[in-house]
């Protein structure tokens, strides 16, 4: 995988896509991996991951 840029990127924990921005992987994991019980904690738990990014 080649990308412009930080390597590491964003990475969404459910499907291992990598995005360069963190507004690009919460936009993709609100158009794809919402709609499923406990999404709030997901969404945390993302929140969690770019932390760890900074």
């Amino acid at each position: 995988c080649h990308m412009k840029g930080d390597p590491r990127g964003f990475i969404c924990p459910l499907c291992m896509k990598v995005y360069v921005t963190p507004t690009d992987l919460s936009e993709h994991y609100q158009n794809e991996h919402t709609g499923t019980e406990g999404r709030q904690e997901n969404i945390k738990n993302i929140e969690a991951s770019l932390l760890e990014h900074v």
